[in-house]
């Protein structure tokens, strides 16, 4: 839903390309009414929380397709937007949120940078998860993106069990 990203990863070249337009979110749904129903549809970035209208975005793809499965991908670092997003979705049983990690703490701020924290995304997958009894699902995505972040593997994998929070790891491109 947009290019725009807060977070500097060295793996992913969203926040390098210059800002274009973005669809409306009127203009979403005429896309999503000529593409007609879907199964899944997956709202990503750049981080898609940092539009200001990204809720009448997702409203927008939902109404015109409806999914069985609405997947947003989000760095978490804006824990009351997603926290508000969730709670105002017409459909959060269709809702399945992935919150990116890149290792613990020390490796997921040396790489993501100061505006997309561990400690944030933590809160954002904390918040979901107080979400579940509505239906609304979190899981986590590793990007292994150094020897560091690999041995941080166990251990974010543990604090996620912990929670009951399913971790999907992948290796940095």
């Amino acid at each position: 839903v947009s290019y725009r990203c807060n977070a500097r990863c060295g793996m992913c070249d969203s926040w390098r390309m210059k800002p274009g337009v973005e669809l409306s979110a009127d203009q979403v749904r005429t896309v999503f009414r000529k593409v007609g129903r879907l199964d899944v549809v997956r709202l990503t970035g750049g981080e898609p929380f940092l539009r200001e209208d990204f809720a009448e975005v997702a409203q927008a793809v939902y109404q015109e397709s409806r999914p069985w499965v609405m997947h947003v991908t989000t760095n978490g670092s804006f824990p009351e937007r997603v926290l508000d997003f969730a709670r105002r979705f017409e459909a959060p049983r269709r809702l399945q949120f992935m919150v990116s990690f890149d290792g613990l703490a020390d490796e997921h701020n040396r790489s993501r940078g100061k505006d997309v924290t561990f400690d944030k995304a933590m809160e954002t997958v904390e918040k979901l998860v107080a979400e579940r009894p509505r239906g609304v699902s979190v899981s986590i995505n590793h990007t292994v993106i150094s020897a560091a972040s690999m041995r941080d593997h166990d251990e974010l994998r543990s604090r996620m069990d912990a929670l009951g929070v399913p971790v999907q790891s992948v290796l940095a491109y």
